[in-house]
């Protein structure tokens, strides 16, 4: 079972996305999903959840209000074992209300471009992009608030291969305020 929380802030409708993640082994790789984890043995989808927003989003969703839940099922062919699997997921809706987020104490960089390096067609322009060190799969995490139009197309093969050459490209620079 996985547990997915599709967090929104109220002022700008921004979803809370992972945008990929980073690995000295593979660099950076462009994954577009909603936050997400793993439910533990006898563990609830509220507990996954918790430790969700506690501990795998670094701080992102700590003043956010839990809206509602829904579950979903599918079942689909599993390319692991080659049998048909069914697939559990509860998706938790959740919202950020302040309407200035202190965000200070998150690690983040900000993702831009040089001038003469910017890809016309990066599907996420200049942003902060918030990174969370997950010590269980050896890589970190980024995340960024983005519209839900920018997470569609990050979905699709076309954002993915653009989204890729960005962060090839692109330059990752800590804010000034937090050195």
């Amino acid at each position: 079972s996985i547990v997915i929380l599709r967090l929104s802030r109220i002022w700008d409708s921004a979803i809370l996305a992972r945008v990929g993640t980073f690995s000295e082994e593979k660099g950076f790789v462009g994954k577009a999903d909603l936050p997400a984890t793993k439910l533990r043995c006898g563990e609830a989808p509220r507990g996954a959840l918790q430790r969700l927003i506690g501990q795998e989003l670094g701080g992102l969703a700590n003043d956010s209000e839990l809206l509602g839940a829904r579950s979903e099922t599918t079942s689909a062919m599993s390319l692991k074992y080659g049998m048909n699997t069914i697939y559990y997921k509860t998706i938790h809706t959740a919202a950020v209300r302040t309407t200035d987020p202190d965000e200070d104490d998150i690690p983040a960089v900000f993702f831009g471009f040089g001038r003469s390096r910017t890809p016309q067609d990066c599907p996420i322009p200049d942003r902060h992009i918030y990174h969370v060190y997950d010590s269980e799969e050896g890589r970190t995490a980024l995340f960024a608030w983005v519209s839900e139009a920018e997470l569609e197309h990050l979905k699709t093969p076309e954002g993915k291969d653009s989204w890729d050459e960005c962060l090839n490209i692109a330059t990752l620079e800590a804010p000034v305020d937090s050195v």
